[in-house]
């Protein structure tokens, strides 16, 4: 229930993220919304820090998830110890 909860949440929000900037900048719109700002504008510079901090923050989660799986795919099922070596 609640990972259902917190995917309708999250699809709610990017939906309205989507509908209002198509909105503000028409057909204009590029695909990060962000772009749309100018560099000079400090809300849009501190939500584009925010960007990087999100993503430099899950970079780590989504690249030990790839390597594991990778380990797995060329040795087969590898043991703790051996990720840990990976490492």
């Amino acid at each position: 229930l609640h990972c259902a909860l917190g995917f309708g949440v999250s699809f709610l929000l990017i939906g309205a993220v989507t509908v209002f900037g198509f909105i503000t900048f028409g057909g204009t719109t590029q695909g990060l919304i962000l772009d749309n700002y100018s560099t000079s504008d400090a809300l849009a510079t501190i939500a584009r820090g925010g960007v990087l901090l999100s993503l430099s923050g899950s970079f780590p989660i989504y690249f030990s998830i790839t390597r594991n799986n990778i380990l797995e795919w060329v040795w087969g099922k590898v043991s703790q110890r051996a990720t840990d070596i990976a490492t």
